[in-house]
């Protein structure tokens, strides 16, 4: 039987929630990384307990007292996890009955436009 994994010559990733699906994208590619590390509750990844963003401390805070909090927690990911893939610049909370979520703006590496992400825990 051939060894198929030979013939693959582009770097890629599975698309997280699209089964059968990949990214071969760099720009997708760090977009569903920076949702993955700022969306993921921080203590819960087994063997890495320090990824992620304590959401927890937040999600019952008025929005003028957890945006500090949540903008140190994105930076302390982005610091730990995401650069020099890319530069972090801010966090904007969107106003959102039914979860909390956030804009992540960035640099990619290497770029000087703007990127954004829409992030949830």
């Amino acid at each position: 039987m051939a060894d198929d994994t030979r013939q693959i010559k582009t770097p890629w990733q599975t698309r997280i929630g699209a089964t059968g699906q990949v990214i071969r994208d760099d720009a997708e590619q760090l977009d569903q990384f920076i949702r993955v590390v700022i969306g993921t509750q921080l203590g819960s990844a087994p063997l890495q307990r320090d990824l992620g963003v304590d959401w927890l401390e937040v999600i019952d805070l008025p929005i003028d007292d957890a945006l500090p909090v949540l903008i140190a927690g994105v930076a302390k990911a982005f610091r730990k996890w995401i650069e020099p893939r890319a530069k972090f610049v801010r966090v904007v909370p969107v106003r959102n009955v039914e979860k909390m979520t956030a804009q992540v703006y960035y640099y990619p590496a290497g770029s000087s436009s703007e990127s954004s992400v829409r992030v949830s825990p």
